[in-house]
């Protein structure tokens, strides 16, 4: 139990640094254009072609995971991205700066199927769902660090050692991500800490692909997962550029009210911890904050010129966004069949990578035609609300009684 334990904590501080890899480069955007010829439209192709090389290399690194191990994988994927990184530092291009993106992006990829396939063997099953839930809190943490440390870095103004503060966000993100390889190639349990019986069943050993493939469920929940990512990426990539051109005028202020809703996530994602992730108030939290991040988003529209309110709603946006991330990756895991969890979550991961890969792209070209975000906002509000009413339709039997093991033989046909 405890060596599982110090495994989880591990594994959430490293889920942490993928995020702040990923929110860095929203804060970064404004020092790079004053650097370096970078159109909106060109920040927006970058944000898109990580998720590119992520999507590609899914099934090269789910092969790699396989045969090297995840723990192999996780110390692999940080090393790397971590290196990749820290050439972020002299990025003085266009093409150098999306080479880079979709190099980070192929270095990234078998980071997460390498730590859902550690759970899988690692920890027992029911324990599993609270253990997803935890891991899950590295998303809002990466995302608060990351905005802060950006936010107090960019507030110096002037470059420190002769380098510029936006080149200094990308520094302090590599080192601590290379060593952090290192820390968990040495001491991140391999062993397995199975009950007898699960160990014995070899369960977590025996992966069926291809009926993964056919299951209706992993797709239904494939789709949900692209809308509501094609929504939370965008975000994420472009709300420190909102909040700057709605009057704030702040790099620090701008990175506490970007960190506020993730802080605030953390807090909530945390009660679920020791929760079963499929009871009815699950079902009805995650629908409730799509649909409240929808509503709010399309409430925003009229107020971009007015920075307080604009940027209030938006913290809320962000704030329901991100619970329901947290809360939907439980789902897979408690209703999916053990040889079937594998392979669902890389596809279901995939479309989240093809979300991000759509998401920030679209926003950069919608921005750069009208010279606002009205219309981006609009099918932002658009994609969480199609993403809200799919989970409903999907899981409404759980709300009439129907038992979920029924339910997920209904569905998987």
């Amino acid at each position: 139990m405890r060596r599982s334990n110090a495994a989880l904590v591990l594994l959430l501080i490293a889920y942490a640094f993928a995020y702040v890899d990923r929110v860095n480069i929203g804060f970064a955007k404004d020092g790079m254009q004053h650097s370096f010829p970078l159109s909106d439209s060109t920040y927006g192709l970058g944000a898109s072609l990580f998720y590119a090389g992520y999507l590609i290399s899914q099934i090269p690194a789910g092969i790699f995971n396989e045969k090297l191990g995840p723990k192999t994988g996780i110390a692999a994927s940080l090393l790397s991205w971590g290196i990749t990184s820290f050439l972020f530092t002299i990025v003085d291009s266009e093409n150098t700066y999306l080479l880079l993106r979709f190099l980070l992006g192929v270095s990234e990829a078998a980071f997460f199927p390498a730590v859902i396939l550690y759970l899988s063997s690692t920890i027992q099953t029911d324990r599993r769902g609270a253990a997803v839930a935890t891991l899950f809190l590295g998303v809002p943490i990466g995302m608060s660090i990351g905005s802060v440390m950006a936010g107090i870095i960019l507030s110096f103004g002037q470059p420190f050692f002769g380098i510029q503060g936006w080149r200094w966000i990308f520094l302090s993100e590599a080192l601590p991500t290379v060593a952090l390889a290192g820390i968990v190639w040495r001491y991140l349990p391999s062993g397995v800490t199975l009950s007898v019986t699960e160990a014995a069943s070899g369960k977590t050993r025996k992966h069926d692909y291809w009926s993964a493939f056919k299951s209706g469920l992993i797709w239904k929940l494939a789709g949900i997962c692209f809308l509501f990512n094609f929504s939370g990426i965008s975000l994420m990539f472009w709300v420190p550029s909102m909040f700057l051109d709605s009057g704030f005028k702040s790099h620090m202020m701008t990175a506490f009210a970007f960190a506020s809703p993730y802080v605030a996530s953390c807090v909530i994602v945390a009660s679920f911890t020791k929760l079963k992730l499929l009871p009815l108030y699950s079902l009805n939290i995650f629908s409730i904050c799509l649909l409240i991040s929808a509503v709010m988003t399309a409430i925003s529209v009229p107020l971009h010129s007015a920075s307080i309110e604009f940027v209030t709603i938006i913290m809320i946006v962000l704030l329901g966004g991100q619970t329901a991330l947290s809360i939907f990756w439980g789902f897979p895991g408690s209703i999916l069949p053990q040889s079937q969890l594998a392979a669902g979550t890389a596809i279901i991961n995939s479309s989240a990578s093809a979300a991000g890969l759509l998401g920030p792209v679209t926003i950069g070209f919608l921005h750069k035609a009208s010279g606002n975000y009205f219309n981006a906002l609009f099918i932002i509000s658009g994609s969480f609300f199609v993403s809200c009413f799919l989970f409903y339709v999907t899981f409404k039997p759980l709300r009439t009684g129907e038992s979920k093991k029924s339910l997920a033989n209904r569905l998987h046909r």
